[in-house]
C-alpha cells in the first residue's frame, strides 16, 4: 500500500497530465497480486486447501514477472517518446508501482513459509 501511495502521491504532485496505457497495465497487475494475496491469506485457515494457496503464491510469481516486464518495456519506451523531466517523473511512477508487485511476492513467500512451517 505504501508504494501504491507514494506513486499516486507523486502523479499528483508532478501534476502528470495523462497515464499512460503500460501504467494502466501495470495497475491492474497490482490489483490482481493483491486479490491473489487476499485469497492466499484468507486460505490459510484452512489446511485442507494447501492446492488453492500454492496457486495463488504461483499467480502472485507469475503476476511480479508481468509487472516486472511491463516496466522494463515501459521504461524503455520512455527514451524513446519524452523529454528529460518527463522521464524522471514516469521513471519514478513506474519504480513505485513496480516495487508493489514486488512487496505481494514478497508476501506470497511467507504465505508460501507458514503454509510450509505448518503442514
Amino acid at each position: 500500500m505504501d508504494f501504491i501511495e507514494a506513486a499516486s502521491h507523486r502523479m499528483w504532485s508532478y501534476e502528470l497530465k495523462a497515464v499512460p496505457p503500460e501504467m494502466v497495465k501495470l495497475a491492474e497487475v497490482i490489483l490482481s497480486s493483491a486479490k491473489e494475496v487476499n485469497h492466499a491469506v484468507r486460505d490459510l485457515r484452512n489446511f485442507k486447501k494447501k492446492n488453492e494457496i500454492l496457486k495463488h503464491c504461483i499467480e502472485i510469481n507469475r503476476l511480479e514477472n508481468l509487472g516486472d516486464d511491463i516496466t522494463h518495456v515501459a521504461v524503455a519506451s520512455l527514451f524513446k517518446k519524452h523529454d528529460a523531466v518527463d522521464i524522471i517523473k514516469l521513471k519514478e511512477v513506474y519504480e513505485h508501482l513496480e516495487m508493489a508487485t514486488d512487496k505481494c511476492e514478497d508476501a506470497a513467500d511467507v504465505i508460501k513459509d507458514v503454509f510450509i512451517k505448518n503442514s
